[in-house]
């Protein structure tokens, strides 16, 4: 796992997210973060997190979701959101729709990152290996 310090979230996150995060907070303490964007026709999941000691990430979505995609004056009924695969497999896990979007609005799709692509592209043996069996997330955020 790779962790962000302060310094990325200060000098480069907040910037990036500006206008698009919605943080939930208790008693002063960070419980979840999100942030979407339009892509396109579809949205998509940029930004998502949550302390899992306080929050189930499927409680944490149902309650910022819907909230997220009203800043863009849609509903969650006719949205199609494009979220990372590791995001799907939990919310699989919750139940048949989160927040009131079903499963069948929500598109897996993941950002392997440029240095997978060119490894991936242009060599054989051990570095294809590493490359086609990593579990790795880059989050839309993180793309620049």
């Amino acid at each position: 796992c790779i962790k962000r310090s302060d310094e990325y979230w200060n000098e480069y996150l907040s910037k990036e997210l500006e206008g698009s995060i919605f943080v939930l907070t208790k008693d002063d303490e960070v419980q979840a973060w999100i942030s979407v964007r339009r892509r396109g026709e579809k949205f998509q999941l940029r930004e998502f997190g949550c302390d899992t000691d306080v929050l189930t990430p499927g409680s944490a979505l149902s309650s910022m979701l819907p909230r997220a995609l009203q800043s863009f004056g849609i509903s969650v009924s006719k949205v199609n959101l494009s979220v990372p695969t590791a995001i799907v497999n939990d919310m699989r896990k919750m139940d048949k729709n989160v927040a009131g979007i079903s499963l069948d609005q929500i598109i897996a799709d993941n950002d392997d990152g440029w240095m997978y692509k060119a490894l991936a592209s242009g060599d054989t043996g051990k570095w294809r290996e590493k490359v086609e069996t990593r579990c790795h997330l880059i989050w839309p955020s993180d793309s620049f």
